[in-house]
């Protein structure tokens, strides 16, 4: 008597023992459509909202993309700025310009370089103002002392360059402009 009340005890703790994992099983299985349906309803939103604001995503991608100037390397894309900068010195009448930078320090996009420069007060901020022309430029420090006697401005400014490196045949020529003084 006792063997048969054990095998119906084992009986019915093997029926219980299936319930709960079939339970834990539909659980599991509840939570993994419930997931992944989470996770399609947010790639449709995602989808829909880039289909919605294209133009805008677009427009961003732009500004993002002018903020990174594409050089060869980062020699190459650091004399191209050194020599925009010493021409727009030039071209303001600024004396004693100095462009120094340590490319051993540069990270893989940016690079942080000084110039000093001495002028008059206006040319002065108009070379400071001209610097937003440049959005691969951004100001970091800046130090302007002027003498209000002799109307001259000595500017130090530290600047970060933001270039992206990319193959040769990727980056777009510099067009050459033509001097005022010669024939078109």
């Amino acid at each position: 008597m006792k063997s048969r009340l054990n095998q119906r005890w084992l009986m019915v703790g093997v029926v219980w023992l299936a319930v709960f994992a079939m339970t834990f099983l539909n659980f599991n299985k509840i939570d993994a459509v419930s997931q992944a349906r989470e996770n399609c309803e947010r790639l449709r939103k995602e989808n829909l909202f880039q289909k919605r604001h294209t133009d805008k995503l677009l427009q961003v991608t732009d500004l993002y993309g002018e903020h990174f100037k594409p050089v060869a390397s980062v020699n190459l894309g650091f004399e191209h700025v050194r020599s925009s900068m010493q021409a727009l010195a030039a071209l303001l009448g600024l004396q004693n310009v100095q462009i120094d930078s340590q490319p051993g320090q540069a990270t893989t996009e940016q690079l942080e370089f000084m110039i000093r420069m001495q002028g008059p007060c206006p040319k002065a901020l108009g070379f400071v103002t001209a610097l937003a022309t440049y959005p691969y430029l951004s100001v970091q420090h800046s130090r302007i002392l002027v003498d209000s006697v002799a109307d001259d401005a000595e500017i130090e400014i530290e600047l970060l360059f933001n270039f992206k490196i990319t193959p040769r045949e990727a980056i777009e020529p510099v067009p050459l402009n033509a001097s005022a003084g010669s024939p078109a």
